[in-house]
């Protein structure tokens, strides 16, 4: 099982062992299963779309699972039910993917805009008609998940509009689908 300490201590050199070319199709697909009955439990819809299929990145599998399935779990937590939540990638140019995750919750306050990537740092949403919405956390999935996002050479963003919705936009490097063993000599 993995834990906050091997995420948030997390750096490129702790990635070196155990990646392998991962299909971002597969990822995301595998995402979007693992998070169906969540979304379903919230009465949200969650759309995927991914062009092209054959985009592969050079990562840790299970870390990105986590870092992305968090974003995902905020995605369901800050919106509302009859929401819709939609996951998509594309690729950007031949050595960058994009993955964007959308949703239609309750957005993120200006003043709350520069902390979401501090580690422990909880910004205060409030649902359309004003009250305040109590969403369980400790603060960190965003700091670790961005840890892990840069740890796999890629960037991660986030755009919101208070009573609309949020957007994280990450970016991975594409790689080939297959992995060559190096000669020793």
């Amino acid at each position: 099982m993995m834990q906050f300490r091997d995420l948030s201590d997390l750096s490129p050199d702790d990635l070196a062992v155990g990646q392998s070319p991962l299909p971002v199709d597969g990822l995301l697909t595998a995402l979007a299963a693992d998070w169906q009955p969540a979304v379903q439990a919230s009465d949200l819809a969650l759309e995927l779309a991914i062009e092209p299929r054959e985009m592969h990145v050079l990562g840790d599998e299970r870390r990105l699972r986590w870092a992305l399935g968090n974003l995902l779990d905020n995605a369901v937590k800050y919106s509302l039910p009859g929401g819709r939540i939609s996951l998509a990638a594309r690729r950007l140019d031949e050595g960058t993917a994009q993955i964007v995750l959308k949703d239609s919750g309750v957005g993120i306050l200006p003043r709350d805009m520069p902390y979401l990537f501090t580690r422990f740092y909880r910004g205060t949403p409030f649902r359309p008609d004003g009250s305040l919405l109590h969403v369980p956390g400790m603060g960190q999935g965003l700091f670790i998940s961005k840890r892990v996002i840069e740890a796999h050479g890629g960037t991660i963003r986030r755009e919101s509009w208070p009573g609309r919705g949020t957007q994280v936009i990450c970016t991975l490097p594409l790689t080939s689908p297959v992995t060559l063993p190096l000669d020793s000599a």
